[in-house]
């Protein structure tokens, strides 16, 4: 007569549950900061699109208009850009002002970690990378203590 032996495992141990939690958390560790990751440089890109536009329509603004009273209100007013450019990728306000021959555009809450990645991606868009100059000093193109972008483009 034939016997049929009990096996000696009757599911998984604690070693295979906690390797399969362990690889698990690595799994979603990663995926979390590829997500991060991809959203930063999204946002990134959105920005400069928008400032590109701004720059765009603020000399065509300029060519129609003139020099008086130049904003995103006013370019909204005109048809040049609408409501969306108003707030920036990070949920912060957008500005733009005409100084003699100089556009300023400003925005703020953006994340000092993207800040500087912002600015060379401005600097890829522009032809020339002497376009793309910095309210004060030259070297500090982001002010970290105010979460602000300011980027001064010649319009002429």
């Amino acid at each position: 007569m034939l016997r049929f032996k009990k096996s000696l495992q009757s599911g998984i141990g604690l070693l295979e549950l906690m390797l399969s939690i362990s690889i698990m958390a690595v799994i979603i560790i990663v995926s979390v900061s590829y997500f991060e990751s991809v959203s930063a440089n999204q946002k990134i890109t959105q920005a400069n699109a928008m400032i590109a536009d701004i720059y765009s329509a603020s000399k065509n603004y300029v060519k129609a208009i003139g020099e008086s009273d130049l904003s995103i209100e006013k370019m909204i007013e005109a048809g040049l850009l609408t409501s969306y450019y108003q707030t920036d990728p990070w949920g912060g306000s957008i500005e733009a002002s005409l100084f003699t021959n100089q556009l300023s555009i400003s925005m703020s809450n953006v994340p000092w970690s993207q800040c500087n990645r912002l600015v060379e991606r401005l600097r890829q868009t522009f032809s020339n990378p002497a376009d793309v100059t910095v309210a004060g000093t030259e070297n500090a193109i982001c002010q970290q203590s105010s979460s602000t972008l300011q980027v001064i483009y010649d319009i002429y």
